[in-house]
């Protein structure tokens, strides 16, 4: 095995949790605008880092070297990150699968970009609508706690994986291949938009438009020439009634 994945979900969406004071949800699609700039999210450089968020703690991927990527579905902020098997993460990987209070959850640094004030049971609810995230830490007891989860992908199907992480990696699964779907559009929306922007082509829909017109278009001309003639030729003869001779040029 040369390379390992890590598979996780690093905060959920529509979790309410009381931190800092404050009540706390994120909502669906609030990490849309970090992720909708492949190159702005490489320049991030987003990171994941073992058991801590300490600057010297380990890290194992990063957006940077596209060893980590993201996505983001109803669930919540999703990500795979590639490790070398060759660095020996054995270690990290034994901590989040053994039995007795594994590193299996996800604690993230969050930055608020807009978010929606409220109450909650009495106290102020902050509904995160735009965010954004440093880093990412695997560690054992996280803000959002067990709606939180990360899994090395080749040992999620033994029986003895817990079955919320078994139930995350369907979802992953099935939220990652969404994501992949609808980028994939979008590239070739933007592919066809600047395409049609080089070569001054019409629109395909501007085009459809236009074809479905054209016989409109052509009555409405000839109706114009038809009515310009007479006006034209009553015109000229008014002029000369009038003993109008023009400039002779």
């Amino acid at each position: 095995m040369s390379a390992i994945e890590l598979r996780g979900y690093a905060i959920p969406f529509n979790t309410t949790i009381f931190i800092n004071g404050n009540y706390e949800r994120v909502l669906p699609g609030a990490f849309d605008a970090m992720l909708g700039d492949d190159i702005a999210l490489a320049s991030r450089n987003i990171d994941v880092r073992v058991f801590s968020h300490d600057e010297n703690a380990e890290r194992i991927g990063d957006t940077k070297s596209s060893t980590l990527s993201l996505f983001s579905d109803s669930v919540g902020l999703g990500f795979s990150v590639t490790v070398d098997a060759s660095a020996s993460p054995w270690g990290y990987i034994s901590a989040m699968t053994r039995r007795s209070c594994p590193s299996d959850q996800c604690s993230v640094n969050l930055v608020i970009e807009a978010s929606r004030k409220s109450t909650h049971l009495g106290e102020p609810l902050i509904s995160v609508t735009k965010a954004s995230v440093e880093h990412i830490a695997i560690v054992s007891s996280a803000a959002y706690g067990k709606a939180t989860g990360v899994w090395p992908v080749h040992c999620i199907d033994h029986p003895a994986a817990p079955s919320r992480l078994q139930k995350m990696a369907s979802q992953w699964e099935a939220g990652s291949r969404r994501w992949s779907e609808v980028q994939a559009q979008r590239r070739r929306e933007r592919a066809s938009h600047s395409a049609h922007s080089g070569s001054g082509h019409v629109p395909p829909a501007v085009a459809a438009r236009l074809a479905s017109q054209q016989q409109h278009f052509t009555k409405m001309r000839r109706m114009m020439i038809d009515a310009r003639v007479p006006f034209i030729m009553s015109h000229v003869a008014w002029t000369k009634a009038g003993g109008f001779k023009g400039l002779g040029r």
